[in-house]
Parts: C-alpha cells; sequence; structure tokens
C-alpha cells in the first residue's frame, strides 16, 4: 500500500469516527433528560458571579487557580472509553472538588493571595461538617453557592476536604457516585464557566475597557465539540501572559468536557 493510499484510508476512518462521536453525542443530548432526571440536573441560569461581583473578567483570580501541571494526566476515573456516554462517569471526592473548586482554590486547597481563602486553612481551624455544609448551599461573601451538589457529593466532597486538611496523609477516601453524564457536565458549567459567562445576555454591562465575555446561550451551536473541548483546555493565551484572558481547564479530561457540551445542548441555559 501506498504511502499517499495510507493516508487517504486514514483519513476516511477519522471521518467516520467524528462522524459517529458526534452521533452519539447527539443522541446523547436527546435522551438526557431522562437520563439524569433521578440526579436532580436543572439548566445554567442567571448572571455569572463576575456580574454579581460587578467587577470585570480581567480583574478577578476567580476561576484563575486551578492551572497546573499541564503535562499530569486529569486524576479522574471516568467509564470505559466506549460508553461514558451512556454509562457516565465515577465521581470520588477528588473528582468533585477538582470539577467544583479547584479552579478557584486551586489543585492543593491553598487558595490565591487575591482574597479566595485557602480551604485546607479553615477546615483546620476546626470548621464544623455543619458549617462547611452551609458554605456549600448559601455561599459566601464572595464565594458562589455550589448548591447544585447532591447529599452523596456533598458527603464525598466533605470526606475529600478533611483528608486534605489533615495534610493529605494517607489514602484518599475511596467512596465514589456514579453519575450520568449530563450530571457532570452540570457541576462543570455551574462551578467554572458560569465565573465568567452569565447564562444568558443580560441588563449588566462590563466595565467600558473590557472586552464582552459572551453568554452561555448558543456557545454549542457557535462552537463544534471539538472546538469547545480545545478552547476550554487551551484558554486564550495572550503575548507575556501565560494564563491568558480565559485561563486553561486543562485538568478537565476531552470526555468531561463533552458531557459539559451534552449538558449546555440538552439544558438550554436561561434568564432565572
Amino acid at each position: 500500500m501506498s504511502h499517499r493510499t495510507w493516508n487517504e484510508q486514514s483519513v476516511r476512518v477519522t471521518r467516520r469516527i467524528r462522524r459517529g462521536r458526534v452521533a452519539a453525542i447527539t443522541a446523547l443530548v436527546v435522551a438526557a433528560p431522562a437520563l439524569a432526571a433521578a440526579a436532580g440536573v436543572t439548566p445554567p441560569t442567571g448572571a455569572s458571579l463576575i456580574a454579581k461581583l460587578k467587577t470585570g473578567v480581567d480583574w478577578t483570580a476567580f476561576g484563575r487557580a486551578g492551572e497546573g501541571d499541564s503535562s499530569a494526566p486529569p486524576a479522574h476515573a471516568t467509564a470505559p472509553t466506549q460508553g461514558w456516554l451512556d454509562k457516565g462517569f465515577s465521581l470520588s471526592g477528588g473528582d468533585l472538588f477538582r470539577l467544583d473548586c479547584r479552579s478557584c482554590h486551586g489543585p492543593d486547597g491553598q487558595g490565591a493571595r487575591s482574597g479566595i481563602p485557602p480551604i485546607r486553612g479553615e477546615l483546620a481551624k476546626g470548621t464544623s461538617d455543619l458549617a462547611v455544609r452551609h458554605r456549600l448551599v448559601e455561599g459566601g461573601q464572595v464565594m458562589p453557592p455550589v448548591s447544585h451538589l447532591t447529599d452523596a457529593e456533598t458527603n464525598l466532597l466533605l470526606g475529600y476536604l478533611r483528608w486534605m486538611a489533615a495534610g493529605a496523609k494517607g489514602e484518599q477516601p475511596a467512596s465514589r457516585v456514579e453519575q450520568p453524564a449530563s450530571r457532570v457536565g452540570e457541576h462543570i458549567v455551574k462551578a467554572n464557566c458560569q465565573i465568567c459567562h452569565d447564562a444568558v445576555r443580560g441588563p449588566w454591562r462590563q466595565p467600558a475597557d473590557q472586552q464582552v465575555v459572551v453568554p452561555l446561550a448558543g456557545m454549542t451551536q457557535q462552537l463544534s465539540v471539538a472546538e469547545f473541548v480545545r478552547k476550554v483546555r487551551s484558554g486564550s493565551p495572550r503575548a507575556g501572559d501565560a494564563h491568558g484572558r480565559m485561563p486553561r481547564f486543562d485538568y478537565l479530561s476531552p470526555e468531561e468536557l463533552e458531557a459539559a457540551y451534552v449538558y449546555l445542548t440538552a439544558y438550554p441555559p436561561r434568564a432565572q
């Protein structure tokens, strides 16, 4: 077989694979509400965190503390490669921290110097489980609520936070919860994307020297699955600034980000 013939066949096979993956995602979008109903999945609504705080995207550390060693693979555990769209994900407390907390509090829970406190320090002071649960549900002065967590997820996350507060010694808590892909997408969108992106275009206006941040509504119509994954994992680097305007979420796996794409398509963002 000639080199040219081999390349032509490779291109055809790749295209078939891509079409099959898009078809699988499309099928899941149709079935997603039924698959995720038991998990209580709801669409993203309302304004972004930076809109509520009346700041600009370039002026905040929120969402920017999660970047770590991009060469290290995500510490996630998904269903088998040929089945996660249907079977969903197996999530540990560490996965939930990565999906919901890491972008602001950092990979090791140390927070950021610009107003984001270290989780480990707060818990090490003896904060009660009830107080932590209240903070997750209600949020704080600048922390948004993480009220989309289920009771089972909260229990897993709390166990992981306690493990971190104890100096991350010994084995991590081994318990897991099985969740559909749309549920994982909800975690990513509500705890990460909505830091800067409004659900829909609203009346809030950013400072004059800030570029407009596009809303979540319509995003999946503007970007393909591959473009969406590449954009989120790579960010938008600028000359002299490795972090760029949009930070890298390279610690989220392509499969998890495809789940976020499915979620945004199956649960269109709403005003409220």
